[in-house]
This record gives C-alpha cells, structure tokens and sequence, in this order.
C-alpha cells in the first residue's frame, strides 16, 4: 500500500503565520477606533444610544466581513457578495469618521470664526435697539416740541410785551396798554385753540400800567406751558429708560460680549474650544431676545437672526458635512479627512487584497514530501 505526506514548508508556515498576526492586528487596533470614531460622529446627530448601536454594528460587520474575505482568499474561492457587503458598513462608517477627523482638525479655526460673527452680529442688534430707542426717544420730543411750538409763541409773547415796555417807557400808556394785554391775551387764546381745541383759560386782565406785573403774567402763563412740555418730554424718556433697563438688566450683553472678547485671545485658545460652544447659543438668545422684544417697539427696526448654531467639531454631525463639501472652507481639511476615514475601515481589507493575490502562486511554495511507496 502506497501512502503519500503532503507538508507545508517552513517557510509557508511562517508566512501564514505572519500573515495572521499582522491581519489580527489591523482588526483589533482599526476596527474599534473606526467604531469610537463613527460613535462619536453620529452621537449628537443621532443621539447617543443610536451611535452606540451603529458603531457597534458597524464594528461587528467589518470584523466579519474581513474574516470571511481573507478565508475565502485563502481558498481561492469567488467572494463578491462579501465584496458588495462591505459597502455597507463602510458607507455609514465614512462619515462618521469624516465627521470626527474633520471637526478634530477645524474646530478650533471655525469656532474662533463662528464666535467672531455671532459677537459681531449681537453687538449690532443691541448698538440698533439701544441706538433705535434714542432715535425714538428724539423723534417724540422733536414731535412734542414741534405740536405745542412754544418756542414761537415765546417769540411772539416776548415781541408784544418789548412794544408794550416800549409804549410804557416812552411816555405812557394813554389807552394802549390795555389793547397791547388783549393781543397777548389772544396769543394765548389763540394757541390753546390750535393745540386743544379750546380757548382755556385765558390771562387775567391787568389793571396796571407797571410793565412788571404784564410781563409777570404774561411769562407765568409761557413757563406753565413749558413746564407742561417738559412733563410730556420726562414721561418719554422715562419709558424708553424703561426700555433700556429691560434689555440691560435681562439679558447678558455684556458679561457675554466680554467673555467673548477673552476666549478670541491667542492666549485662552484652550478656553475656546471648551466654552466657545456654549457662549455662541447663549449669544444667539440673547440676541434674538434683543430683536423680539425691540421690534414691536421700533417699527423700523430689523436684525440679523443668528440660525441655531450647528459648530464645527467632533460631536456635530451635520455642521460639519455641510461645511466641508457645501461650503468647502478648507479643502485640504476635507481631502486629508476623507483619506484618513477610508483608510481606517479599508487598511484590512488593503492587506488582505494585496498579501492574497493569487493563492495558487503560495501553494507552488509547498514542497511535497513523499514517504515509502509500499508498506510491506
């Protein structure tokens, strides 16, 4: 009876086994970053039990998947389906790991960017609020002073009463006195009609010809008017101080503006990417908390909306696909995170692949031992 050995060579032994441990190795170091790294891009996206669930999936489906391939290989057996499998994994795998890589390189640049305009914008909403109760504030005196017009009736008061003076200084009244009170009289009566609608109530007649006692009445009358403006004006300025004081004392302009005056210095950059986050939303509610409450006030008054702050970092999911491949404001960012976050799911597979070219080339390194030919 003939028997045949057949036996791998020492050297195909010691590549087979290389190959495995440097195959095992890409697994268990790749395949759990990938997985932190695709967690850690969904999280904020999808909350957090869902990226869990997904990293570990994916996880799970590329260890597999790498297995299956490198045994199918071995054996020189087809392994398309496996192939197209591993599209699916790595598909959702990519841009978490896009997401994590990409916002671990730009977060600190973007962030600074992102919290330089949301300061720029919030401080020009509080500078137009501030800026567009003043205005109010003027435009409402302006119309108070322009209505009652005291300043022209003053005008025309004190030129009677310089005829009048005139008239008592330069030889006495003989009956004209009196018809010079009438006219101021009237200036009054005048007024009071033009402004209420009524003639109010009109000076006292002086029966006096000491020009005092007309100017006297006559200026009594005017500081009352005056002192009736000056109530109107406080009562306006009280109300837009009201106002003011309200968008002061509720929101936090400006500790928030200071705060982020400091975290910009080259020096607290550390700070930044721990509290720029934060500081940005409470920026954009203080900001529109500014623009609701003075735009029924100001009917001309407009702001810039601060949209809800999606920042580019390694928890933002959406922030950071849009800002590398719509916006494209760094391209090499996007290009080195795209490399890495392939490399990192395909490296296994790459290895496999390449080691496993063709296995009918390793087995021409086995060498056939041949025992006796005949056991007798």
């Amino acid at each position: 009876m003939a028997i045949k050995h057949a036996t791998k060579s020492p050297k195909g032994k010691q590549q087979n086994l290389g190959f495995s441990i440097v195959f095992f190795a890409l697994n268990f170091l790749l395949v759990p970053f990938s997985a932190y790294a695709t967690y850690a891009g969904y999280k904020e996206f999808l909350e957090e039990p869902m990226a869990i669930l997904l990293a570990a999936v994916t996880g799970l489906l590329f260890f597999g998947l790498n297995y299956f391939i490198s045994e199918k290989r071995k054996k020189g057996e087809p392994h398309l389906r496996e192939a197209f499998g591993f599209l699916l994994p790595l598909m959702i795998s990519f841009f978490g790991n896009f997401a994590y890589f990409y916002g671990g390189q730009m977060e600190g640049t973007l962030l600074e960017e992102d919290l330089t305009k949301y300061r720029t914008t919030l401080t020009k909403t509080y500078n137009d609020a501030i800026g567009g109760l003043t205005m109010k504030q003027q435009n409402q005196i302006d119309s108070i002073e322009a209505k009652n017009d005291l300043e022209n009736l003053r005008t025309m008061v004190e030129s009677e009463l310089s005829a009048l003076e005139s008239q008592i200084n330069d030889g006495g009244c003989f009956g004209l006195c009196d018809q010079k009170w009438e006219d101021i009289k009237q200036l009054f009566t005048d007024y009071n009609i033009r402004k209420t609608g009524s003639a109010g109530i009109p000076l006292d007649d002086a029966f006096t010809k000491e020009y005092s006692i007309f100017e006297e009445k006559a200026l009594g009358r005017l500081e009352e008017l005056e002192e009736g403006e000056e109530r109107e004006i406080e009562k306006i300025k009280q109300i837009i101080q009201r106002h003011k004081d309200h968008i002061d004392n509720t929101t936090d302009f400006v500790p928030q503006i200071a705060l982020a005056v400091d975290l910009l210095k080259s020096s607290n950059r550390d700070r930044l990417l721990n509290e720029g986050e934060m500081l940005i939303k409470d920026i954009k509610r203080t900001n529109d908390d500014i623009g609701l409450y003075t735009s029924p006030i100001l009917n001309d008054f407009s702001y810039t909306e601060l949209m809800p702050y999606e920042g580019i970092n390694r928890r933002n999911f959406k922030g950071v696909l849009k800002n590398a491949f719509i916006d494209i404001v760094n391209p090499a960012a996007t290009f080195i995170s795209t490399i890495l976050s392939l490399v990192i799911d395909l490296a296994t597979l790459g290895f496999v692949v390449l080691i496993l070219v063709n296995v009918r080339r390793r087995s021409s390194n086995k060498r056939i031992i041949r025992g006796p030919q005949r056991v007798d």
